[in-house]
């Protein structure tokens, strides 16, 4: 008498907007945070990445939806994703950014940011969705400049008249990341960041691939696409930056503990 025994295999499946108890799997939509974009949602947003932080690490997964933050911290062995149709959106509300940069050279003092981490270990950005901002500049009389003094003064002699754009408060940056290491950014686009867009801060082994970086080319004259600044071992691939200002930049910025020089 022949005996057949079936194994039922339990597969955990990772679809997106579910986790299936998967270890290391947060979707935000299952914390109750609904992607319409009508209120800011940080303190729910942070409780993932906490959650996620705390159990040990893994993936912060955003579905295609609106998600209106002010800044995120980003923490040890986090990974944020956001999918196809995911957009985070940098809140136009000043008094809600409570952590800012500190850095005295770089022309916009105390930025806020929409994702930030201090010192953290193997974190990452990925995905196929978007960061983006919410400026708004307006028209001003350009003031006088020993930078472009010259050039000044040949608009004056022609009749020129001299305007230039500023923004509004308030000038996120849409990402400060400072004293971190095993940094991975992946794919995700980065839209409308009024000051500079990607600041890699006393940062070690950083990998930029695949990314998209856009700015407004006539009116955001100070938004970067990514600067280096006192880093080490970054390796930048296959990025597509269109900015008014510089798109890829190496500098050492003044802060509080000084400067560091950038190295291979």
């Amino acid at each position: 008498m022949k005996r057949s025994i079936y194994f039922i295999l339990s597969i955990g499946l990772l679809i997106p907007g579910k986790s299936f108890a998967l270890s290391g799997f947060f979707s935000v939509k299952e914390s109750g945070i609904p992607g319409d974009g009508k209120q800011v949602e940080t303190q729910r947003l942070q409780q993932v990445i906490d959650s996620c932080h705390l159990s040990g690490g893994g993936t912060v997964f955003f579905p295609a939806g609106d998600y209106l933050s002010a800044t995120l911290q980003l923490k040890d062995n986090v990974t944020l994703y956001l999918s196809a149709g995911a957009r985070l959106i940098a809140s136009d509300r000043k008094e809600l950014y409570t952590i800012q940069t500190n850095l005295s050279d770089t022309g916009s003092e105390s930025t806020p940011m929409l994702i930030y981490a201090q010192g953290a270990r193997n974190i990452a950005i990925k995905g196929e969705g978007e960061l983006v901002a919410q400026p708004q500049y307006y028209h001003t009389p350009l003031g006088e400049s020993d930078f472009i003094r010259d050039d000044i003064q040949a608009a004056k002699e022609s009749g020129v008249e001299l305007l230039g754009w500023r923004w509004k408060e308030l000038a996120v940056t849409l990402v400060f990341l400072s004293e971190c290491q095993d940094v991975s950014i992946t794919g995700v686009r980065l839209r409308h960041s009024v000051f500079w867009t990607l600041h890699i801060h006393w940062c070690e082994r950083v990998n930029i691939q695949g990314i998209y970086i856009y700015s407004d080319l006539e009116k955001a004259a100070n938004a970067d696409g990514i600067d280096i600044d006192g880093c080490r071992n970054v390796t930048i691939s296959d990025c597509i930056i269109e900015t008014a200002d510089d798109a890829i930049c190496m500098k050492t910025t003044n802060g509080t503990s000084g400067y560091r020089n950038c190295e291979i």
